[in-house]
């Protein structure tokens, strides 16, 4: 009898008893978490994904708009080597506007920066709300990410009338040179709320070499009060 039991426990296993994998929804085999972890997936990884702060939009000069979001990497052991982004546009009614501004963009392991679209043909009267979609996310562990090491100096910002400038030197201390940087600009208020931003390129900047910049602002009715002290710059890589 102990034998038929024994046989019978075993044909059950075998037909009706999956082994453990790292697709059952359940934490198994040396899984940290469920299906993670161990000899599966990185748990990080899994449920890895962008932060995205709300955009913001800004007046542009007659008829123009700038938007500008911040997305946030969370993570210190990965990054974005290449991703593709669309901003959908609502009207103050609620509807979608035909325009969609896209383009391709990266983050780094730990990395914050902004995305700017300057000067875009609708009145910032008539826009609602942005949403910034970044459908595909293909993380990268960091090892295998470029390392861009360029840096800022002597920034400073300047004000006449309805205009406002932002410069600066920009500081490559690596040993590559590269075709284009963008830099974007942001102005802060005197209680930290970003008030504008703006942005230009610079181009054929070789290794271990410093460049002026200067950004300019369209001239704009209203004007709050500028924090010169807080004005941070950002660069991006075009590739």
């Amino acid at each position: 009898m102990s034998v038929v039991a024994v046989f019978a426990g075993g044909i059950y296993h075998f037909f009706f008893i999956s082994e453990p994998t790292c697709f059952d929804n359940i934490q198994n085999q040396n899984e940290t978490g469920t299906d993670c972890g161990g000899s599966c997936i990185d748990c990080e990884f899994k449920t890895l994904t962008l932060k995205i702060s709300e955009p913001l939009v800004f007046e542009a000069g007659q008829f123009k708009s700038t938007i500008l979001t911040e997305i946030t990497n969370p993570s210190i052991n990965y990054g974005l080597n290449d991703f593709e982004y669309e901003f959908q546009i609502f009207s103050s009614f609620g509807t979608i506007l035909p325009q969609r501004p896209h383009g391709r963009s990266y983050i780094l392991a730990g990395e914050s920066k902004y995305i700017i679209v300057p000067g875009i043909d609708i009145d910032r009267s008539y826009i609602g709300k942005v949403v910034l979609n970044i459908p595909n996310q293909n993380w990268e562990p960091k090892t295998s990410l470029p390392n861009y090491n360029f840096r800022f100096g002597n920034v400073q910002t300047s004000q006449s009338q309805k205009s406002v400038q932002v410069s600066g030197m920009l500081k490559n201390d690596s040993s590559s040179g590269f075709p284009s940087v963008n830099l974007v600009g942001i102005l802060f208020d005197k209680s930290g709320k970003i008030i504008n931003a703006s942005s230009t390129k610079v181009d054929n900047i070789s290794a271990f070499s410093e460049i002026q910049f200067t950004i300019f602002y369209p001239p704009v009715n209203n004007i709050p009060e500028i924090n010169f002290a807080a004005t941070k710059v950002f660069y991006e890589i075009k590739r």
